[in-house]
């Protein structure tokens, strides 16, 4: 019997987790429509990806209405995530091991790559207290495009953050890390929205072999037919297949409180 309740509550944590990036006051319309679109067919919570201050354009605060849906949001179930602060990597020269991921992968958007550990905390502080002067907060940091180095690792769990993830795991603040491939789309170019529903087709069945399902987008990918399709397409697979919807600070509670077990 012990071995029987065992297995129904791993089956019971087959978890999907679908996080939205980007959130801003520019982003808001956009990332309404996708929850809108995602709660349609069952998604019933979500991790919110908070960026304090986007580009440098103004503080999540100076905007009443992102800051009253966040709020609400919240309410309803979903997680406000820090992710970065501006967003933006500022006053940093490339190297041949950065260049890559700044000017390729991300549009000079890799804000915690190879920040040193103070710098990363003093941005964590500010994101913190940027959420809390609008009465929100975050248990858990995303990193700008998934990339930071050892440092930031470092710094995100001294300033007492409970995760982090990278797109391929899941990490705890007692550095735990659980293999979780993310599905996730690139819609700024058309040979990579192309390459992003070939490569989310190919993994698909190793995502949802995992116990965490991760279905991460960004404020544009909806807007484009093709991935559209995809996305709720995955999405229906993974809620088909008995997953339980939920957030990113759930899902490391529950494996922390199975390890503990």
């Amino acid at each position: 019997m012990g071995r029987r309740n065992a297995a129904e509550a791993r089956e019971s944590d087959r978890l999907l987790v679908v996080s939205l990036h980007d959130v801003h006051a520019g982003s808001l319309a956009a990332v309404r429509e996708q929850v809108d679109a995602l709660g349609a067919i069952g998604v019933s919570r979500f991790s919110l990806l908070v960026v304090p201050d986007f580009h440098a354009g103004g503080r999540v605060g100076a905007d009443p209405a992102l800051c009253e849906w966040l709020r609400g949001r919240a309410a309803l179930g979903d997680e406000i995530v820090l992710h970065g602060y501006h967003h933006l990597r500022l006053g940093r020269r490339d190297s041949w091991r950065t260049a890559f991921w700044t000017r390729f992968y991300t549009r000079n958007e890799a804000e915690f790559l190879d920040l040193g550990r103070d710098e990363a905390r003093e941005l964590l502080c500010r994101g913190r207290d940027a959420l809390a002067e609008v009465q929100l907060s975050a248990r858990g940091f995303i990193a700008p495009g998934w990339l930071m180095g050892r440092d930031a690792l470092a710094a995100i769990f001294e300033e007492g953050f409970a995760y982090t993830n990278t797109v391929s795991c899941l990490i705890t603040a007692d550095r735990r890390r659980e293999p979780s491939r993310s599905w996730c789309w690139s819609s700024r170019a058309v040979w990579r929205r192309v390459a992003s529903v070939r490569w989310n087709r190919a993994i698909a069945a190793r995502v949802l072999r995992q116990r965490v399902a991760r279905l991460s987008l960004h404020p544009n990918d909806l807007y484009f037919p093709r991935l559209r399709e995809q996305i709720i397409h995955l999405a229906h697979r993974a809620l088909d297949s008995g997953r339980r919807p939920t957030t990113y600070a759930e899902a490391c509670a529950l494996a922390a409180r199975e390890t503990e077990a």
